[in-house]
Parts: structure tokens; C-alpha cells; sequence
């Protein structure tokens, strides 16, 4: 029998959560390679970034940049040539149309998490694995949902949920979250400002600074990868 296949032509980026159990581990770029087999034949392989003080980091492909044929893909190959004792993980791989700054962009739609039930117009809040309904007020609520199932507004009253294939979404219009960032620690909820050229850094304590977003989660470190939400026209005193 031979290999089942998938047409990934649908999509022009691959990207991944990656970091490290220790300093040291994976620290030079390349040390981890990524690669698909399409139809049999292996695609140029692509260098994971250097992974240094167990930052934890988005790891993002254009395929199409890179000349990937996709239109048979049988599997993800990743390599790694390091010392025995080296570990990198590697987390929620996915696939998306459409980037911005580090990672994918979402909004004005959203994936709801696999097993959540969400009622129309109710409050949601994100989180990595998709929305959830807000249940006290949090830094992660990003606002009131519209639920769409089939190209159809569902009616008042009316629910969606969840599953693991990420095909059921509500739409909270004129919000949008993607990743970014922060040149140092920080924490969730901050107004984030620049801070070099695509960095950013948490707003002063009391000091009244322009934000361009807002932290949905903390940074631990220096040059973490961080879920933001873009605010327009915003003034923060931390």
C-alpha cells in the first residue's frame, strides 16, 4: 500500500512552537532541520533558528518561498545533529495562509478549543488552543463573539463547539492577535511599545506611553515569542 497524501497548496506557511530543556541545547541555527516528503521526494531542507536560554520561540517556513512542491506531501521530517543529552521540543505544528510579523494572524475569526461550547454573543476569552467563554474578567477576554456555522449567523440562543480538526470558529470583529517579540520579561496585560526594530518591550510603570498592543500572555525572557492583541490608538499607564 503506499503513503496517503495531502494537498497542501492550500496554505503557504508551516510553523511550530520550539524551545529547549537547557541552555546550550540546540543553541546554533541549523543544529535542527526541517523538511516534507512530497510524492516520495524529500523538499530542501530548512535551518531551526538557534535556540539560546531556554527561550521559547516561533518557528515559521514560507513553503512557497522556499520551492516546496506540496501538492502530495506524505510527511514532516525533522533533524537533528547535536550531542547525545540535547533536547528540543516542538509543539502545536500548524499550517495558515496568512502571516504577520513572527507567526500566523488571527482575526477577525478565531478556532474555537476542541470540547468548548460557545453560545451566540456570549464573552470569550483566548487561549492558545482557541477560544473559550470568559468566566470573570481577564486579560485574555478579547470581546462579545459572533458565531457563523456554514457561511450562516447562528441564532440567538444557538451554540458551537469545539473539535479537534479547528473547523468550527466565531468571528469577534475588528480584533486581531498574532505573535510578536518582547525584548524582555514581561507581564500579561501589558501595553507593548517598540523597542528595536522588531521588538517589544512592556510600557513603563507609570508613565503614560502609546502601546500598539496588548500582552495576552507573559514573557519569562528575553526574545520570547509572545500571543498579542492589536490595540489601535491606545495610551497605557502601567
Amino acid at each position: 500500500m503506499g503513503r496517503r497524501q495531502a494537498d497542501w497548496r492550500d496554505t503557504r506557511y508551516l510553523g511550530f512552537w520550539v524551545t529547549n530543556k537547557a541552555g546550550g541545547d540546540f543553541s546554533t541555527a541549523g543544529e535542527a532541520k526541517v523538511t516534507i516528503m512530497n510524492n516520495g521526494v524529500e523538499q530542501t531542507q530548512v535551518n531551526v533558528q538557534a535556540i539560546v536560554d531556554t527561550i521559547h520561540q516561533w518557528f515559521q517556513i514560507d513553503m512557497q518561498e522556499e520551492g516546496w512542491s506540496r501538492d502530495r506531501v506524505e510527511s514532516l521530517r525533522i533533524y537533528g545533529n547535536v550531542a547525545i543529552g540535547e533536547d528540543l521540543y516542538v509543539n502545536n505544528i500548524v499550517r495558515y495562509q496568512y502571516a504577520f510579523d513572527r507567526g500566523p494572524m488571527y482575526g477577525c475569526a478565531f478556532p474555537i478549543k476542541s470540547g468548548t461550547t460557545i453560545t451566540q454573543g456570549e464573552l470569550v476569552a483566548w487561549t492558545i488552543d482557541g477560544l473559550i467563554t470568559s468566566s470573570t474578567a481577564a486579560v485574555r477576554d478579547i470581546g462579545t463573539c459572533v458565531l457563523y456555522a456554514d457561511g450562516v449567523q447562528v441564532a440567538p440562543g444557538g451554540t458551537l463547539v469545539g473539535d479537534g480538526g479547528r473547523t468550527k470558529w466565531a468571528i469577534v470583529p475588528g480584533t486581531f492577535i498574532y505573535i510578536s517579540r518582547s525584548s524582555e520579561a514581561n507581564q500579561a496585560g501589558e501595553g507593548m511599545e517598540w523597542a528595536a526594530a522588531r521588538t517589544l518591550v512592556g510600557v513603563g510603570t507609570g508613565v503614560d506611553e502609546f502601546g500598539t498592543c496588548k500582552a495576552l500572555e507573559a514573557a519569562g525572557n528575553a526574545n520570547d515569542d509572545i500571543f498579542v492583541m492589536k490595540v489601535m490608538n491606545a495610551d497605557f499607564i502601567a
